[in-house]
């Protein structure tokens, strides 16, 4: 006995250093890069890998204050996420990869002119200087370095790094670069949420190369006009996306009138709106929303005997009477009982009052919502998955974030899930 207890010990001795490894090694660092800007903040886009079958990884993060923090899954999908003293604790559940974007100003110091970068780095690092900076004094050899985009670069190795510069630069390229770096910021988060950004990335590219030329005043220019491109391309997407929407509900009101002589043009037409939309191209794309509403505005009942017509009524009826008993009366066995006699209530959803609050909302948030608005503030999951072609994790992601926001509430009915606009949002 004396010896069976001795060998469990040794056992646990043996096992315990690899469990308590196992335990912390929650991620695995792929790449760091650390931006610094003039004042001193710091952007850190740090990219992990995670275990997907994990609910929860920590990520330790450097430097001792996180703003504007964001963690974001493979997809690009914000991820729910819970401070820490030196990290963040991310729901990763189905994510094999992280990539956490945040701004720090406790990495730098100034004294004089003299700045100086300290940071501990477990993967190598590239570190773009601000605008202006010259290196004075590095820690370490740096494995290469360089300019792009107008911004002088270092790559560094991994280890505990101190980078002293120095700032100050002629003032036409230290505004051409500023005017660079600011659209180049406006463009890469608009494209960050979807937007298609062809022409102003194209135009921010010259921009760089003239820079690059030691062009500066045409450098500066170019970026200025690249970010107003940038923002009449926002601005025709979200018009786009409006009439496409409008152009839904009004083939989805042809549809519900029985007026499909004609519709099956405007539902083409809506098509390529979408198709248009999803390309980027915005004007073509609304063109197309405006003729599919008119189209279905115009659509026409078709011609028919009477007799015809009785068997659509009676079909109709048919198909209202399933609908109404799956979706308002569950079977016995189901957990959401309904009183069989609960008179049918449209509802009417104040859509500008969510978007009023919500300003953060994503488009394809808004499509969906959109959607809902016209299907009486509900639909099942499987409903707008098919409706919008989204992958399952896509759709599961998507419906969690509207719930998070407490725009949409969920219901069980069987094994389906019912997605359910808020009362709140409901007008009276």
């Amino acid at each position: 006995m004396r010896k069976i207890t001795l060998l469990v010990g040794l056992l646990a001795v043996i096992l315990l250093p690899a469990l308590v490894v196992s335990a912390l090694d929650e991620v695995t660092p792929l790449s760091l890069d650390i931006t610094v800007y003039s004042d001193g903040n710091v952007k850190i886009v740090y990219h992990v890998e995670s275990d997907p079958a994990k609910v929860r990884v920590d990520v330790d993060l450097f430097g001792s204050s996180y703003n504007t923090l964001v963690v974001r899954d493979e997809e690009g999908n914000p991820l729910a996420l819970t401070l820490r003293p030196s990290g963040v604790t991310v729901d990763s559940l189905g994510a094999t990869e992280l990539t956490v974007t945040y701004y720090t100003a406790s990495l730098t110091t100034k004294e004089g002119l003299l700045w100086t970068l300290n940071v501990t780095t477990p993967v190598p690092s590239t570190i773009t200087l601000p605008v202006g900076a010259a290196i004075f004094d590095l820690s370490h050899v740096p494995t290469d370095l360089g300019t792009f985009g107008g911004l002088q670069y270092v790559e560094m190795p991994v280890g505990n790094l101190s980078l002293y510069y120095i700032i100050g630069l002629p003032n036409v390229q230290q505004e051409a670069q500023a005017a660079i770096q600011d659209a180049q910021t406006y463009i890469e988060d608009k494209e960050a949420v979807n937007y298609v950004m062809g022409g102003s990335r194209a135009r921010l590219e010259a921009a760089q190369y003239l820079y690059q030329q030691q062009i500066y005043v045409d450098a500066k220019a170019a970026a200025l006009e690249a970010k107003q491109l940038a923002a009449s391309t926002v601005a025709a997407a979200d018009s786009a996306s409006t009439k496409i929407s409008l152009a839904a509900d009004a083939v989805q009101k042809a549809q519900s009138e029985g007026r499909t002589s004609g519709l099956s043009d405007a539902e083409a037409e809506l098509q390529s709106a979408r198709q248009l939309f999803q390309a980027g191209s915005y004007p073509e794309a609304e063109l197309a929303a405006i003729g599919a509403a008119q189209l279905a505005s115009t659509s026409k009942a078709p011609d028919s005997t009477m007799l015809y017509a009785g068997v659509l009524i009676l079909a109709a009826a048919a198909a209202g009477g399933y609908i109404y008993f799956k979706r308002v009366r569950p079977t016995p066995d189901e957990a959401v009982p309904v009183a069989p006699d609960a008179p049918f209530k449209p509802v009417d959803v104040d859509l500008a009052k969510i978007f009023d609050k919500h300003e953060d909302l994503r488009l394809e948030d808004k499509e969906v919502l959109r959607y809902l608005a016209g299907n009486n503030g509900e639909a099942f999951a499987s409903e707008i998955r098919d409706r919008f072609d989204l992958p399952r994790s896509t759709a599961w992601r998507l419906i969690r974030r509207l719930i998070r926001e407490g725009i949409v509430e969920e219901a069980k009915i069987g094994n389906q899930s019912l997605i359910r606009i808020s009362k709140e949002y409901h007008k009276v």
